[in-house]
């Protein structure tokens, strides 16, 4: 949560139904991973459970092109904002993301309660092993 005296300025998103490679500059197949953190809303000394727990594994390279809308999601709103719930939607679709070209956190995401499968292939000197993540319980 963003807070005068905690500051967490990240958004984040999802595609339902996922999306493909191709829409972040990606191919298929393995492609390195530089970060794996805690979803946003996790973050800092009071975590929004409520928004659900999970991790996110950013990808070498990956660059979101085709993003329509600013990433205002009414959903991750204050209670104190939900009144003008309206008026936010319209201005995020309205809107576009700053910065594009700038910086990106872009990855999977592993989301507790939720089916998933994610590959992992884990190299370190002299040794290389597979993993497949098909839930977080």
């Amino acid at each position: 949560m963003d807070r005068e005296t905690e500051r967490n300025l990240v958004s984040w998103y999802v595609y339902t139904g996922g999306s493909l490679p191709e829409k972040y500059g990606l191919s298929t197949g393995y492609i390195p991973v530089y970060a794996v953190a805690l979803k946003p809303n996790l973050w800092g000394s009071s975590p929004i459970r409520h928004q659900g727990e999970g991790v996110l594994f950013m990808l070498v390279g990956a660059r979101e092109k085709t993003h329509s809308g600013n990433a205002i999601f009414p959903e991750t709103l204050r209670t104190e904002f939900h009144g003008i719930r309206s008026v936010i939607e319209a201005y995020a679709r309205s809107a576009a993301l700053q910065d594009i070209e700038g910086p990106h956190a872009i990855g999977m995401l592993l989301a507790k309660g939720h089916k998933a499968q994610i590959d992992l292939r884990v190299t370190s000197p002299g040794r290389t092993v597979k993993y497949r993540i098909d839930r977080w319980d």
